[in-house]
């Protein structure tokens, strides 16, 4: 036994390397942190102060007592040391693998953070082992608040609208990393350099960080020739100003043109006073308005004989009315022993009652037992010789009779240059027609090319002898579509559109347009032209049908289909009566982030542990190409249920699962990546499940937990 002990000892003596790797058993088998590490390599100094700040952090050990547990804490710039783990169903930390923790501002001068991973006996609280991390303080790339987009639908603006208050400007917006205690300001900067907010009344205080809307600018004062809009990002806490973007917005001085109600027609010369007596009465009117400020509307009135004025419209959805239209209004017995009813419709001010013009017109009250027609009226205003000719050509007419025998019935006609009649009726099931009501007749084309006129006729007459009681006419000009252009603007301020935009349904492009010569019975269409050739409709839902010969607006694009690198829009000027379109315009917008069409290839897909013990946290890690989204989750496993699948994430990330504790054998994950087609590629990985012996900790020896939960995880891949 010497001998050998002298042999070892002379060993040491001659290779004193050999004798430092041959260290004691004790020391071998010592517990460790091996690697505390993070993939941040800064922590952003606005999170730390508004205590948002996450980072993520790996972590593995070696010989682990099965007493031992790990605490993650950060150290101070006075020295204090504080705990930064997140709460967690489970506080027992595996003895590998990833998490987040959630630093304080470390107080002081300091410049960077100082994060500490002790392995902790939790009997006698001895730290077995720990491992430091230090990160410098700083912006985190790509975290910083930023409004990357701010538009105005119009670069310049009327005085007129200023100093009427009703000037309104469409603006469209996108904020990029914004904070959760963080809402969007729309301001105007007058002359004097201050600013007023310019926002409308909206039920919700908080602006979405992408999106469209109205701003409501005031006279910037002075003799200003432009102003600013700006928007900022504020905090709500401080209210300190995250970032901004002005548009300037040139003043027009040119006078703006006086409102006019340019037509206003009562459709019948006459009205029974009985009708009136009984309320029954209908008189149609139509009505054109020009040059109509934003915030008005019309009124229709009657004027009773002692100067009061009583509104005379039928109920109706919509209050608003259209600047143009047709229409019926309810008279009443104007009192006294008035022979006629004064009818009137006003152009007003919504929010002053300011009155900018007035239209009147008078119908006459019928008395006595005489049958008569006391209206017969077209609310339009021409008829299309192509249509005469084609024989589509229908006429909208109205009427109304007044004492009319037993035995009398209408009949509507139409006087060709000759002098003989034609029947114009469309085929009904009921050859009985109403004493009042509202129909569509079918002229045909004039027997001369160069006629420029129809006649229209209703006869009321006495069917078993054919007596005429009464008979009324009305005259229609024919018009010939003009052909050529109308649309003369149709253009959008967006730059682009965004592909992941287009495919979440939430694009959205502000348009502009306007529209010469209209002719009537049309309306616009604003569409988009698919890759595949198909027109969808873009149109988001409005109160009135009918689109303005110009304006500004917003359409809602989806994706076009494989292979479009390019949005195209398409605006139709169309006939009402026939669905031809008259005219046509198209724009395009182009696609960031677009596909090429080539299918989604996954580069990898890994999880980390593997194997993995039951009842912990894996995370599985994956890189794509020519994807535009991907989704994972568990496929197959013991478990009658498995966790719910994560879609919508990024094409490069990562993401966490925790494994339920009765799980055995094995565990199967998916990863599927999409395109902008919807092409998908799937790859699968199997994670092998072992057992690890986890005993609880006493109830005074427990520790504050570190975030090894599935959402914790995730939220440091986000970052």
């Amino acid at each position: 036994m010497k001998k050998v002990l002298f042999l070892i000892l002379i060993v040491s003596v001659l290779l004193p390397g050999w004798a430092a790797v041959a260290a004691p058993p004790e020391q071998a088998n010592r517990p460790a942190v091996t690697t505390f590490t993070s993939t941040a390599t800064v922590v952003d100094r606005a999170q730390l102060a508004q205590r948002t700040a996450r980072v993520p952090v790996s972590w593995t050990t070696a010989n682990r007592p099965s007493t031992a547990n790990l605490v993650f804490e950060q150290v101070l710039a006075d020295g204090r040391v504080v705990n930064v783990e997140l709460p967690r169903d489970n506080p027992w930390v595996a003895s590998a693998g990833n998490g987040v923790v959630a630093p304080f501002p470390p107080g002081g001068d300091a410049t960077s953070v100082q994060f500490r991973l002790r392995l902790v006996d939790l009997l006698t609280q001895n730290t077995l082992d720990q491992r430091e991390l230090t990160l410098p303080l700083g912006d985190a790339p790509g975290s910083k608040p930023a409004i990357r987009t701010f538009t105005a639908a119009t670069s310049t603006v009327s005085r007129a609208t200023l100093e009427a208050r009703t000037a309104r400007i469409n603006v469209s917006w996108a904020v990029d990393n914004r904070p959760n205690n963080a809402n969007l300001v729309f301001e105007e900067v007058l002359a004097d350099g201050t600013a007023v907010n310019v926002e409308l009344p909206r039920p919700n205080p908080i602006v979405a960080s992408a999106g469209n809307g109205v701003v409501a600018p005031v006279p910037p004062g002075g003799t200003a020739t432009s102003f600013k809009i700006r928007v900022r990002l504020i905090d709500l806490t401080t209210q300190n100003t995250l970032d901004q973007k002005e548009q300037t917005i040139t003043i027009d001085d040119t006078p703006a043109p006086t409102p006019t109600i340019r037509v206003f027609n009562i459709g019948a010369s006459s009205v029974s006073s009985q009708a009136l007596q009984n309320r029954t009465a209908r008189v149609p009117v139509s009505w054109a308005v020009e040059n109509r400020p934003d915030n008005a509307n019309l009124v229709f009135e009657q004027v009773l004989s002692d100067g009061r004025a009583v509104n005379v419209e039928l109920p109706r959805p919509n209050p608003i009315i259209p600047s143009s239209g047709n229409g019926v209004v309810a008279p009443i017995p104007p009192g006294g022993t008035a022979k006629e009813v004064s009818l009137r419709v006003r152009l007003i001010d919504t929010r002053s009652n300011n009155v900018y013009a007035t239209a009147e017109g008078k119908v006459a009250i019928v008395e006595g037992n005489t049958p008569a027609i006391v209206q017969f009226a077209t609310t339009a205003q021409s008829a299309d010789r192509q249509a005469l000719v084609s024989r589509t050509a229908r006429i909208p007419v109205s009427w109304e009779v007044i004492n009319r025998p037993n035995t009398g019935n209408l009949v509507f006609e139409q006087v060709l240059e000759d002098g003989t009649v034609v029947n114009i009726e469309l085929p009904r099931e009921n050859p009985y027609v109403a004493s009042s009501g509202t129909g569509v007749t079918a002229p045909v084309a004039p027997q001369k090319a160069e006629t420029n006129t129809i006649t229209l006729r209703l006869r009321l007459f006495d069917v078993a002898n054919s007596t005429v009681y009464a008979e009324r006419q009305i005259s229609l000009p024919i018009t010939t579509t003009p052909t050529g252009s109308f649309i003369t603007t149709f253009s959008t301020t967006a730059a682009s559109v965004e592909q992941l935009a287009l495919e979440n349904r939430t694009a959205r492009i502000p348009v502009a347009w306007n529209v010469t010569n209209r002719p009537q019975n049309t309306n616009l269409v604003f569409e988009q032209i698919l890759a595949d050739g198909r027109v969808i409709n873009v149109e988001l839902p409005r109160p009135v049908p009918i689109v303005p010969s110009s304006g500004l607006g917003v359409v809602a694009p989806i994706v076009p289909g494989a292979d479009s690198a390019v949005l195209r829009l398409q605006l139709r000027l169309i006939n009402l009566s026939t669905f031809a379109t008259l005219d046509s315009k198209e724009i395009t917008v182009p696609i960031t982030g677009a596909q090429t069409g080539e299918p989604p290839v996954i580069v990898s897909f890994s999880a980390d542990p593997n194997p993995a013990p039951r009842g912990s946290t894996i995370t599985l890690t994956w890189e794509t190409t020519n994807a535009t989204r991907v989704s994972v989750g568990m496929v197959s496993s013991l478990l009658a249920a498995a966790p719910e699948e994560k879609a919508g994430l990024t094409t490069t990330g990562s993401t966490t699962f925790t494994l339920p504790m009765d799980m055995t054998g094995q565990v199967t994950f998916g990863l599927s990546a999409f395109n902008a087609t919807g092409q998908e590629t799937r790859q699968e990985i199997i994670v092998s499940l072992v057992d690890m012996p986890a005993p609880e900790p006493t109830e005074e020896a427990a520790q504050p937990p570190v975030e090894t939960t599935p959402e914790a995880t995730a939220e440091g891949a986000a970052g």
